[in-house]
């Protein structure tokens, strides 16, 4: 960072430390696009184990105890653990920042 370039907000700093995360990118891409933003764990373990290139097994933990609280923190969703629902909170600035995150990862070599 340069003297010329203002420093991150906190929001803008959380959002993009849930972007980094694997189980996080793959909860947003599960919630995009759907004609209902809210989805059930189940349907999102369920989508999440698909996608992701770790433990199956170990899904559901993940979401639960850091994924989904580390999304909600940034306020990406609305996380109703009684409920078991999902509340995908579409916004320009995560759009933006996914696009750029799955470009590089798709062109960074292995």
């Amino acid at each position: 960072m340069n003297a010329d370039t203002p420093p991150a907000t906190d929001r803008t700093s959380r959002v993009i430390t849930a972007l980094s995360n694997e189980y996080c990118r793959a909860v947003i891409a599960c919630c995009r696009g759907r004609t209902d933003p809210t989805v059930s764990f189940e349907t999102l373990v369920h989508d999440v184990g698909r996608r992701s290139t770790l433990d199956p097994s170990t899904v559901d933990v993940h979401l639960h105890h850091h994924a989904l609280p580390k999304l909600a923190d940034a306020g990406l969703i609305e996380y109703d653990r009684t409920d078991g629902t999902v509340r995908y909170n579409e916004q320009h600035e995560c759009e933006s920042l996914l696009e750029t995150v799955q470009t590089s990862l798709a062109t960074s070599p292995d």
